[in-house]
């Protein structure tokens, strides 16, 4: 399947660039925002639940290009744009 799409805007803060990920359960939704980390909780999002996303306390120097989690869910890796993790 092939999508062509681009973020704008994701809850409230506007997307720059950067990859998402999944949780390996597919429940949870990783996104970068600027030197930020939010997660999305995916299950609540269906069943319209408020307090769906957070943003993790971390920041990084600058904007955060790549994220990637172990299948085990236990780690999260983030580089940023300036090669830093």
């Amino acid at each position: 399947m092939i999508l062509s799409f681009k973020f704008q805007n994701l809850i409230g803060s506007v997307y720059k660039h950067g990859n998402i990920s999944f949780s390996p359960n597919k429940n949870l939704l990783f996104s970068p925002i600027g030197n930020k980390l939010t997660c999305i909780d995916l299950e609540k999002y269906n069943k319209l639940i408020s307090n769906i996303s957070s943003t993790f306390t971390f920041e990084s120097r600058s904007d955060i290009d790549l994220i990637a989690i172990s299948p085990d869910s236990k780690i999260l890796i983030a580089v940023d744009i300036d090669g830093f993790s």
